[in-house]
Order: C-alpha cells, then structure tokens, then sequence
C-alpha cells in the first residue's frame, strides 16, 4: 500500500504520506486500513503530504468516488478538518480537486490545500486553539 501513515495520539492528527503512483485503489485501502486501526481512536485533523507521489494515474472522474469511500473513515474516526500539502503544482491542484469533492460533499467538513510542511503546521496551531 503506497500510502504510510502515523498518529499522534497527543494532537491526535494523523500523519499520511503516500508515495510512487498513487491509484484510487490506495487511496481507499488507505481509509480502510485507518478506520480498522485500533491505535486511532480519534482523529482531529488529517494531513496529506503529496510530495512523494510520482503520479497520480486516474481521471477527475475516477475520483467523484472518493467523497462516498471517505465518509466511513470520517465517521469512525471524527476527523474534523483534513490538510493537503503540495508543494509542486500537480500535487497541490490534485489537493484542491480533492477540497472541492469533499467539501463539496459535506459543507460543513472543512478542507485545506497549502504548499509547504510549514504552512500545514502554523495552519494546525491555529485550528488546535
């Protein structure tokens, strides 16, 4: 599975860095393998760090089915906001297509995209006051 993830169970953020080409496949064994995870029990903020992904071999169409897949793993794990980190514009723009589809599907999920690891880190000290 080319997605590793950690949790720190102190912020409770979840850390997910995937890697090479990442499929819709994946991206859905990824919420399937978290949402099984007994060491997770809550997660507050979600960050995706996208640098590491070499391709990303599906359609815009391919992912109208990620809203649906994810709404399990939000839901057994109560994340609050998810975080996209891209710092080349293929990873960012897939990071903001993935905002759209899902806040799209829930308006009340809240959904970052930003470029630089630094960037995610001040953003999460503002959403953990």
């Amino acid at each position: 599975m080319p997605v590793k993830y950690e949790y720190d169970s102190k912020l409770s953020i979840l850390h997910a860095r995937p890697f090479g080409d990442l499929t819709i496949d994946d991206i859905v064994n990824y919420f399937i393998e978290v949402a099984k995870d007994i060491e997770i029990e809550s997660v507050l903020i979600e960050v995706v760090y996208f640098d590491n992904v070499e391709n990303f071999p599906f359609s815009s169409n391919d992912a109208l089915s990620i809203p649906g897949q994810y709404e399990d793993l939000k839901g057994r794990k109560n994340i609050r906001y998810t975080i996209f980190v891209g710092r080349d514009d293929i990873h960012y723009g897939v990071g903001r297509m993935f905002q759209n589809l899902l806040e799209n599907d829930d308006v009340d999920y809240d959904v970052f995209v930003v470029r630089t690891e630094q960037e995610a880190k001040d953003l999460i000290k503002r959403l953990l006051v």
